[in-house]
């Protein structure tokens, strides 16, 4: 696999995981203060911002967008984007289907994004590929005890196999 002058692998697929903004599907919480269609603009902002944020490294890295419901109420998003539909379940089924794909596909590793990190700086992203570039699995914590980015190499390290305990 040829790496880029950062240190990355020649190609990394970022998965910028979301839901349709359509008013009463996308940031439900949100729209229980400030109303459904006020929660679907800033829904499609978010995604714009997110989409600009990935493209600040486009040179190492190649954005999907990975959506749940129609693309009709998607923003318009420069460059028009790959779009994968995400599975059913749960999201963490969600997430593991969308980085398995795209590390499977990409040969150079995965990451998945949220559209709520917004104002993030590109370095993030840069951070993040590079330590995919050296078989590394990467989390962006969050204060809240969340994540922001969940990213794995294209072959992600495997535990060894041992015996279990059979108590």
């Amino acid at each position: 696999m040829s790496a880029t002058p950062h240190g990355t692998p020649s190609r990394i697929t970022v998965c910028v995981m979301t839901k349709s903004p359509l008013p009463g599907a996308a940031k439900s919480r949100l729209a229980r203060g400030i109303g459904e269609e006020r929660a679907s603009r800033i829904a499609r902002a978010m995604i714009a911002d997110t989409w600009a944020w990935i493209g600040a490294v486009a040179a190492i890295v190649e954005p999907v967008l990975v959506l749940q419901g129609p693309k009709r109420a998607l923003p318009p998003l420069d460059p028009p984007p790959r779009i994968w539909r995400q599975r059913a379940g749960d999201l963490g089924s969600r997430l593991e289907s969308a980085l398995r794909r795209a590390a499977r596909e990409s040969g150079g590793g995965a990451i998945a994004v949220g559209t709520d990190a917004v104002g993030l700086p590109p370095e993030r992203l840069i951070c993040a590929a590079e330590a995919l570039g050296r078989g590394r699995t990467v989390l962006g914590p969050t204060n809240d005890g969340g994540y922001y980015l969940m990213g794995i190499p294209a072959r992600p390290p495997l535990p060894a196999t041992r015996p279990f305990s059979r108590r």
